[in-house]
């Protein structure tokens, strides 16, 4: 795992395909681009993913390394790791739709005694190294600019 630096910046880009569909690009990274499709049809019709799946995707995957990292550092063996994150949306008072939580199940699989111990230890701490996760929790301060072009 490699350490990043105190206050670095990472930037996507964001282009209109058609309708309320957009290509997000990971600048600078030679990973596919991802499609988010907020069309509101049947998700099996959808050409991507919605926010609110990013969203979710982004606390599972912040979570189940940090877990692993801290399993590695214990020497923890685990025969399989697997996450799933769930976000749940609601309604606020104003009636728009909002995340309303976000639920992880985090799945290392071991049967090993030791194993299981030093992951208990691991328990108490992962979360608070979860750079997404631990943001998401105590809100995010978001700047917005429209510019005309």
């Amino acid at each position: 795992m490699t350490t990043r630096e105190e206050n670095t910046t990472v930037q996507v880009g964001v282009t209109w395909e058609k309708g309320l569909i957009f290509k997000v690009d990971f600048e600078g990274l030679n990973v596919p681009d991802v499609h988010v499709d907020e069309t509101n049809k049947d998700e099996a019709a959808m050409i991507g993913v919605t926010p609110a799946r990013l969203l979710a995707s982004a606390v599972g995957s912040c979570l189940a390394p940090s877990l692993a990292f801290c399993m590695s550092k214990r020497d923890v063996q685990f025969e399989s790791f697997s996450a799933k994150a769930r976000a749940t949306t609601g309604r606020d008072q104003d009636g728009r739709l909002r995340v309303q939580e976000i639920t992880v199940e985090l799945l290392p699989k071991t049967t090993n005694p030791a194993v299981i111990k030093r992951l208990a230890e691991c328990k108490k701490v992962f979360e608070k190294f979860c750079t997404v996760t631990e943001s998401v929790r105590k809100g995010i301060k978001v700047v917005v600019n429209v510019i005309d072009g």
